[in-house]
């Protein structure tokens, strides 16, 4: 909460959580699906890799349909990768996985991986880069605007 004011983690107590050490099989590198849903609907896909070496971590953004998107973020355009990684093949409950975690919620990013061919939830949040990123051109301040329905939301 302090560092970025995201109040729904002010009351929250302190501690530690272990979880298990994630690594495939064969060695290869993580990828980080970082799904963006508005009202359990996949809106992008933010694939994440070389996080932790030394040619500097990479992202790519693609549609629901895996095409591969613009970075129009400016924070993020150092990071753009040009790698084309290839659509996962247990995509379809990837996208059935993150509808059915974000389907209460007029935001929700859910962040998963796939471990020695099994998919594994890494982390959910309602405030990507602290709700701090602004997105260029503006227009796609608006369209992220435009998912967002409180109309029907649950308190």
């Amino acid at each position: 909460f302090y560092y970025a004011r995201e109040w729904v983690y002010k009351e929250i107590d302190r501690k530690i959580i272990c979880e298990k050490y994630l690594e495939n099989e064969d060695y290869e590198e993580l990828i980080d699906y970082k799904i963006t849903c508005s009202q359990g609907i996949v809106k992008k896909i933010y694939v994440m890799y070389n996080r932790h070496s030394e040619k500097g971590m990479k992202l790519e953004p693609y549609d629901r349909d895996w095409n591969l998107l613009t970075i129009t973020t400016p924070v993020h355009k150092k990071y753009i990768g040009n790698k084309g990684i290839p659509k996962p093949s247990c995509f379809n409950e990837m996208i059935a996985m993150a509808e059915d975690i974000s389907s209460d919620f007029p935001f929700l990013r859910v962040d998963l991986y796939v471990v020695n061919n099994q998919l594994i939830l890494g982390e959910l949040t309602f405030f990507p880069g602290a709700g701090l990123v602004m997105r260029a051109p503006s227009a796609k301040n608006d369209e992220y605007g435009s998912w967002l329905n409180f109309e029907n939301i649950h308190t």
